[in-house]
């Protein structure tokens, strides 16, 4: 009766439990480079949303500040001999009811309807390498942490040898 080799392939007395994790960290190193690359996407979207948005609030400011009921408002304050640096000035158009003059420049505006109107808000600069970083922190936390649990779990799973035994 023929014996298959499978049967009869002898098995190693100690198994190898690095190959296990190593797989793990590979398996969860990819899906953290899946999910940072989504992250990062998702980031990029946000930004280009608020920069667009940004951009057109900046626009309708620059406008505002450049129509001649503006532009005749600050002439007058100009010409007059106010000492204050931070004041509400009166401005009689369509549009803007009032502006608030402070330190140089044009704070904000008030609207006909009463409503305030203030210029954009820049995305801060950290956050776009923060897009291209995703990706890569990804990849590096999962790669980290089953480096840190293989390297301490290795020293509990690992049977040790059995001494030969004495004659």
């Amino acid at each position: 009766m023929p014996v298959d080799a499978k049967e009869n392939a002898s098995q190693s007395p100690t198994l190898n439990y690095r190959e296990r994790p190593r797989k793990i960290a590979i398996s969860l190193c990819l899906v953290g480079i899946l999910a940072g690359g989504v992250v990062g996407e998702l980031l990029r979207e946000s930004m280009a949303t608020a920069t667009a948005a940004a951009s057109h609030q900046h626009a309708v400011f620059t406008a505002l500040l450049n129509s001649p009921e503006v532009r005749a408002a600050l002439a007058a304050k100009a010409s007059g001999d106010s000492p204050s640096a931070n004041e509400m000035i009166a401005v009689s158009g369509p549009w803007a009811r009032d502006l608030f003059w402070q330190d140089g420049h044009v704070a904000y505006f008030v609207l006909a309807d009463g409503s305030f109107y203030f210029d954009s808000v820049r995305p801060p600069v950290w956050v776009f390498p923060m897009v291209l970083l995703c990706p890569v922190l990804g990849f590096l936390i999962p790669w980290g942490v089953m480096k840190g649990l293989s390297w301490m779990g290795v020293g509990y799973l690992v049977k040790k040898q059995a001494p030969p035994a004495q004659p």
